[in-house]
């Protein structure tokens, strides 16, 4: 009886510690976090890109995200997993925070395309 009760709680607490699953994604900013195999066709793109826009320009292409923006300081990125009545939603969100007007960012987003999810994009102000 005794070692019933106590089997139960282990088996909990493995189960809990074992299910934690890392974010499906990873974040890099600066130009030189561009893939190498990606980097003829994102340099195309940039090239092409309303250098006049303050809005978030972005290209997304084989489990990643490219971001060029202008007038940002920051970035924050999220992933969100919420489950309600059998639905489940996975969302990657993606943060900007307003800087000055010469600020400019460059960032990738690596997501497991298997895991991962819908896209949002927030403009936020300091």
């Amino acid at each position: 009886m005794y070692r019933e009760k106590a089997i139960l709680p282990a088996a909990l607490l493995l189960f809990l510690t074992g299910c934690e699953e890392k974010p499906p994604f990873t974040v890099s900013v600066g130009q030189e976090s561009v893939e190498p195999q990606h980097r003829i066709e994102i340099n195309e793109w940039l090239k092409r890109l309303d250098r006049s826009s303050d809005a978030v320009q972005m290209y997304d292409m084989e489990g990643y995200i490219y971001y060029s923006v202008k007038g940002y300081k920051d970035v924050s990125v999220s992933y969100i997993f919420e489950e309600s009545r059998g639905n489940t939603k996975r969302t990657l969100k993606t943060t900007f925070i307003r800087g000055n007007d010469t600020d400019t960012l460059f960032v990738k987003v690596k997501y497991d395309a298997k895991k991962c999810c819908d896209l949002k994009v927030i403009d936020e102000q300091p």
